[in-house]
């Protein structure tokens, strides 16, 4: 009778020693940083690798509301991975921060900042400003304030109006159109 009652606490303890193996496993799996591998914008999901632990494709978290934003993240990008209940399959990714390869890109409190390639977006209480080779507005344009054009040239309706533009003129008659 003992050798079966020892057997079945021998079978007991490897049992519970599995079950404390896969919960640490899962507590382990609930906040990894995590490197990005691949990146897949048609479906909104990612592969990281997680300190040696290759994810599933998982979705990175995004403003979905009365506001949406869309900005997928990098290869080689520092993320957090977060998986409530320790299922890497089931979890998502949300911005891990800056690193080393890319740091922060300003250096002020009190305003926001965005860096797209060669196009910079900057925020404070003093005002907006927006540094980029083309800026396209498609609608209507209100402007309520003082307009400053500082430019070597001003064109409309591909027409120079700047302060180069010249005017066809028949004397002794008014001016006419800018050339």
């Amino acid at each position: 009778m003992s050798e079966a009652l020892f057997a079945q606490l021998i079978k007991r303890l490897v049992h519970l020693e599995r079950v404390v193996q896969r919960q640490q496993m899962r507590i382990n799996n609930m906040i990894r940083e995590a490197k990005v591998l691949e990146v897949d914008p048609a479906t909104g999901m990612a592969i990281v690798d997680a300190h040696g632990v290759v994810s599933p494709p998982i979705p990175w978290l995004q403003q979905a509301g009365d506001v949406v934003d869309w900005e997928p993240p990098a290869v080689n990008q520092r993320m957090m991975m977060f998986s409530p209940n320790g299922d890497m399959g089931r979890g998502f990714l949300l911005p891990g921060g800056y690193t080393e390869q890319v740091g922060q890109p300003f250096a002020e409190g009190a305003m926001f900042g965005r860096v797209i390639g060669n196009t910079k977006l900057t925020g404070s209480a003093s005002g907006y400003m927006v540094e980029t080779p083309t800026f396209t507005i498609k609608g209507n344009v209100l402007i309520d304030g003082d307009v400053q054009i500082n430019g070597s040239s001003l064109r409309h309706n591909d027409k120079n109006v700047g302060s180069t533009h010249t005017h066809v003129t028949a004397p002794p008659g008014p001016p006419g159109v800018p050339s």
